[in-house]
């Protein structure tokens, strides 16, 4: 049978064979700032665009979609 200490090292020794988890909340931090930057970048694009006449706002009251011509 196993003593107290020898059970420590054996479950000790298992844990260190299993992968590091990651700082999950640095991870989260740093997807949030990625995110922010992608959206700012397509916002800059759209805007862009729209500014070059690229891209066509729709408004509110679109006439065809009442059928009408």
């Amino acid at each position: 049978m196993m003593l107290e200490h020898e059970i420590h090292q054996a479950v000790e020794g298992v844990m260190a064979l299993r992968p590091k988890s990651k700082d999950q909340e640095a991870n989260i931090e740093q997807l949030r700032a990625v995110k922010r930057r992608r959206d700012a970048l397509e916002y800059a694009k759209e805007i862009q665009a729209i500014e070059n006449g690229e891209i066509m706002m729709p408004t509110a009251c679109d006439v065809r979609h009442f059928g009408l011509r």
